[in-house]
């Protein structure tokens, strides 16, 4: 929120106007230093931007360089504006891995001003400020780094010691600016916010898309933190999904092998279907067995498409006479899934 004032000054004289550092926060004004000229006036606006909920009140010293004081009393209230998520939590049914999923929810603006907004990777401006300052660091030790090694450039001639440090400098000054941003806003290599930033109008809304494409099989859960003008607080976003591995399966849970000859050679064949949306590779598992004996899968490994299926050739025998129980593993690369089924 901004408003004007006016110097005026009733002397024959033309003097210098200097407001710069008279006062403090959240209140700022510009110009911050100006002429006036004898019998006129001069106009300058103060600012009021708060970061918190509440009244504030500041004096503004104007400073004369004839050694004269004008003192003006601001006053301003900030109050919470009337923003808000459809949704703080957002589910994200399974979704196969290397797919995309999507879902949506709305960020309504109740007042009667444009506001912006930003999706922020952390809570607050203090953990902000926290992570700046451990970029600063690591930018600091490759600049100083960069600084000791310019043999390449002295060589061609290019620029002087003193030059590169020059250059050095200014190119981190800028990286650190640039990352800042990015660093800052929020970003994840499994979900998506679109759009990461913008401005709703007053009394309106806007959507924001959430994309999810899960790498692995497994649970995910992350936060993202709205930042929005006029909110005195970041407003939490948990987003959560499943990553769906291929669904494979095997025809059999156990497998009645019923009485079978010592030494002999017994031959049963595995069925394997792939039900899911993206392809899998499943292979046998080797163990050793409580029974003693050997079984052998033929062929080791199978890749299954979409709507495919296809065969193991098993083999079991034993020089041991009695009853067994031996679980055969099939692990699904893509997930680590262990698939398996009793031979008895």
């Amino acid at each position: 929120m901004t408003g004007n004032g006016v110097v005026e000054r009733r002397m024959e004289k033309t003097v210098r106007k200097l407001i710069g550092d008279k006062v403090d926060c959240p209140f700022s004004v510009e110009p911050r230093t100006g002429r006036v000229q004898a019998g006129g006036a001069m106009e300058f606006c103060v600012a009021f931007q708060s970061q918190t909920v509440g009244d504030f009140c500041k004096l503004l010293t104007v400073n004369y360089e004839t050694g004269e004081s004008v003192h003006i009393k601001l006053h301003g209230t900030a109050g919470e504006a009337n923003v808000y998520l459809e949704k703080n939590q957002i589910v994200i049914g399974d979704t196969f891995m290397g797919l995309k999923r999507e879902s949506s929810f709305l960020i309504f603006n109740k007042t009667k001003h444009i506001v912006n907004f930003r999706w922020k990777r952390l809570p607050d401006p203090a953990h902000d400020n926290v992570e700046i300052e451990r970029l600063k660091e690591s930018f600091e030790m490759v600049k100083d780094l960069e600084m000791k090694k310019n043999v390449p450039i002295k060589q061609l001639c290019h620029v002087e010691r003193n030059q590169h440090e020059i250059v050095c400098d200014r190119i981190y000054s800028d990286e650190i600016e640039a990352l800042k941003q990015q660093e800052l806003d929020f970003k994840d290599r499994n979900f998506i916010l679109l759009p990461g930033f913008g401005e709703i109008w007053p009394d309106n809304w806007i959507e924001i898309t959430v994309i999810f494409m899960p790498d692995k099989a497994q649970n995910f859960c992350v936060k993202a933190y709205c930042d929005i003008l006029g909110a005195e607080h970041r407003i939490p976003l948990t987003i959560t999904g499943v990553g769906q591995g291929p669904l494979l399966r095997l025809n059999v849970r156990s497998l009645d092998a019923g009485y079978i000859v010592a030494q002999a050679v017994h031959s049963y064949e595995i069925v394997v279907t792939n039900s899911g949306d993206i392809p899998g590779t499943v292979k046998f598992m080797p163990s050793c067995l409580s029974f003693g004996g050997k079984i052998c899968c033929d062929p080791k490994k199978l890749h299954l498409n979409p709507d495919d299926y296809k065969t193991f050739l098993i083999t079991f025998n034993s020089n041991t006479v009695g009853n067994f129980e031996e679980n055969v593993k099939f692990l699904i690369e893509e997930s680590h899934e262990v698939l398996q089924f009793m031979l008895k």
